[in-house]
């Protein structure tokens, strides 16, 4: 039953990301603007509280908060990448290097261990990720170099939040763990609002927003959020936060797929570099990706 909810949460996300790729070169700047504003956001599912109205136990609260502020700080790093790099290489770096952090965090705080037909499963879906992110043609600048950082950056945040929200969920119930945990994205937004210089970029971006971006905008993050909460259950259900991570090879399908089209329709919407060559090796990484989805 989980298999399909990760399938079509990372089908979203990988619209999602492109969006966002788009309006981080188009319309918001910024990438700490642009995380902050989703944090903020995050108090909407304030309203799903009835769902849980109890308040957890002093420690379970602190580690709702703390997965909630790692995930906007991943999110913070994440979107600076994004800004640097093409989102066809870091995508699958990021969602590449998540299950091998996950395993190592998992095996320890968790205790989760793997089947050797999820093992293999693991090797292939994670290997076909690191082929995928492959371009010797392309050129490292003093920009990329900043860009890789970050989103080594943002692998350790996406890791401490994924870790911490299945022990959450081991321990808590599904509603409760997860309208918790956006206490802290939203806290930690509200934190770097302390930043005037931050607070007064932030007010001039959503003045000068046309309604017609800033509609995309609250649409994609409406996308995100549904994708966000189809992964969380998935996590929930899943017997391994390993394997649903190591499942985000199938995003970079679908991302490969979106910049494909995009860069044929219009080549400067998101500057990625299509040659048959990079087809070629992001093709044998799929089949890599397929084999691993079909031994799971």
């Amino acid at each position: 039953m989980w298999l399909p909810i990760v399938v079509v949460a990372h089908l979203l996300n990988a619209s999602v990301f492109i969006v966002d790729k788009v309006m981080l070169g188009k319309t918001i700047k910024n990438p700490t603007v642009y995380a902050v504003i989703i944090g903020l956001l995050s108090a909407v599912v304030m309203l799903l509280l009835p769902l849980a109205p109890s308040i957890p136990s002093p420690m379970l609260l602190l580690e709702d908060i703390a997965s909630g502020a790692a995930l906007i700080l991943a999110l913070i790093t994440f979107f600076g990448a994004l800004k640097r790099l093409e989102a066809s290489r870091l995508i699958p770096f990021v969602g590449a290097m998540i299950p091998l952090t996950t395993f190592i965090a998992s095996f320890h705080v968790l205790g989760e261990r793997l089947s050797l037909q999820e093992g293999i499963a693991f090797i292939l879906l994670v290997g076909g990720g690191v082929f995928i992110t492959l371009d010797p043609q392309h050129p490292n600048t003093k920009n990329t170099l900043k860009g890789w950082i970050l989103a080594v950056a943002s692998v350790i945040f996406f890791t401490a939040s994924f870790v911490s929200m299945k022990h959450l969920f081991n321990n808590q119930a599904f509603w409760s763990a997860f309208i918790w945990s956006r206490l802290g994205s939203f806290l930690v937004a509200v934190i770097l609002l302390g930043s005037g210089v931050l607070r007064r970029e932030i007010v001039a971006t959503i003045h000068r927003l046309p309604f017609k971006q800033a509609a995309a905008f609250l649409g994609n993050q409406a996308l995100g959020a549904a994708a966000f909460i189809l992964l969380n259950i998935a996590i929930k259900l899943a017997p391994s936060v390993t394997i649903v991570n190591a499942l985000q090879s199938v995003q970079y399908v679908f991302v490969l797929l979106f910049a494909i089209i995009a860069s044929l329709k219009r080549p400067t919407l998101l500057k990625e570099r299509i040659t048959p060559l990079i087809i070629t090796e992001k093709v044998l990484a799929i089949i890599l990706i397929a084999e691993g989805l079909y031994l799971l």
